[in-house]
């Protein structure tokens, strides 16, 4: 397998256990290689076929300067898992490197590689997303949480399976009082700062264009863009800071228009034509791939739950489909009140090819796709 990656990033940054290492930066050296097939940019020329090492480089750097780590050995873990996540790479290789930190040697280093769990037949196992709701107006059944409580319960999602904690800060329910941008950034900003700060994967769920770029710009490692278009300066905006952005098929302009729209009839047709549409704009923007989530969660108020149920499995369908024909998808595993349909839902997204799976429950999710493993 070939390689691709930057060799000794130089980064200044907080990291060591002494009192003065708590209060002035020192340099570290990282080297990142992660495995890739070259042949294709090869042979084309193209920065979208193969891994973006300037991109690969920021995202490092962000993890770095932001986690203020005590040990590299930790350092070198999260840069790993934030390598694999953003490349879909199957493996990496992390170095750093500590100068100074031994007297009469060059360095103390660490020098890990990690790799992706990968399914029969190649697929890579879906990263899990945890979501924290940040919003008091949540439906979902415990899913709210204070400001204080985030890095707690943060743990708690990863501990259960969870790669990536998501941060939402506004309630899509047809019956609970909207929230504007400001309050919905207010409600962000403690959570992202102190998820960030422990070098935590943070995503943010939003439809607000100005809440997707100042969350790109304090380090959320991916949006979950819920409005119905993004525009080509946000997805620019996000490749130039090496984040993932995740768009929403959603025929309305945002879930807040929705309410008071007519209900729009639509199938597996109509999501994949817009993934079609969405990876042209992708390759002539020159950014490569983008991560699709054909909306397993998100849907018209008049709707029957016959009719909610029915949606879900197209779109679940929708994304093994758009998985086959080389796009990255996301799928939402959504909280069901009976236990048995939660299960099926789950077993249903196991068995698909999406990349990523964000849930309310890591470890329901974690339990389907190691029972779709066994079978």
């Amino acid at each position: 397998m070939d390689r691709v990656g930057v060799s000794d990033l130089r980064i200044n940054c907080i990291v060591g256990v002494r009192p003065h290492e708590r209060e002035q930066p020192q340099d570290v050296l990282v080297t990142v290689e992660v495995d890739a097939d070259t042949a294709a940019a090869a042979a084309t020329d193209a920065l979208e076929s193969t891994v973006d090492y300037s991109a690969l480089s920021r995202a490092t750097r962000e993890v770095v300067v932001a986690g203020k780590f005590q040990l590299i050995e930790t350092m070198a873990e999260r840069v790993a898992a934030t390598a694999l996540a953003q490349t879909g790479a199957p493996a990496v290789r992390v170095t750093v490197k500590k100068p100074g930190a031994v007297e009469h040697a060059a360095h103390a280093m660490v020098q890990i590689e990690r790799r992706s769990d990968r399914q029969p037949g190649g697929a890579q196992t879906p990263t899990i997303v945890g979501v924290i709701n940040l919003s008091p107006e949540s439906r979902v059944p415990g899913s709210v949480v204070d400001a204080a409580d985030v890095p707690h319960r943060a743990q708690r999602l990863l501990d259960e399976g969870a790669s990536m904690v998501e941060l939402g800060a506004r309630s899509i329910s047809e019956d609970r009082a909207q929230v504007d941008d400001e309050t919905e950034r207010a409600r962000l900003t403690p959570a992202l700062e102190a998820l960030v700060s422990g070098g935590v994967a943070v995503a943010v769920d939003t439809w607000s264009e100005h809440t997707a770029r100042w969350a790109l710009d304090r380090g959320a490692a991916m949006v979950n863009f819920t409005a119905g278009a993004a525009s080509d300066e946000l997805l620019s905006h996000a490749r130039e800071l090496g984040r993932q952005l995740c768009l929403l098929f959603l025929p309305y302009s945002d879930p807040y228009a929705m309410r008071a729209a007519p209900a729009v009839d639509y199938g597996s047709a109509e999501i994949l034509a817009w993934g079609a549409r969405e990876h042209r704009r992708a390759q002539q923007l020159g950014l490569g791939g983008l991560l699709l989530d054909p909306n397993a969660g998100i849907f018209h108020p008049s709707l029957s739950e016959e009719r909610k149920i029915s949606a879900q499995v197209r779109a679940i369908a929708a994304a093994d489909r758009l998985a086959a024909s080389g796009a990255t998808t996301l799928v939402y595993l959504g909280s069901k009140k009976e236990r048995s349909s939660r299960l099926l839902l789950g077993a249903y997204i196991a068995a698909t090819r999406a990349a990523y799976i964000r849930t309310h429950e890591p470890a329901l999710a974690t339990a389907m796709l190691a029972a779709g493993r066994r079978t």
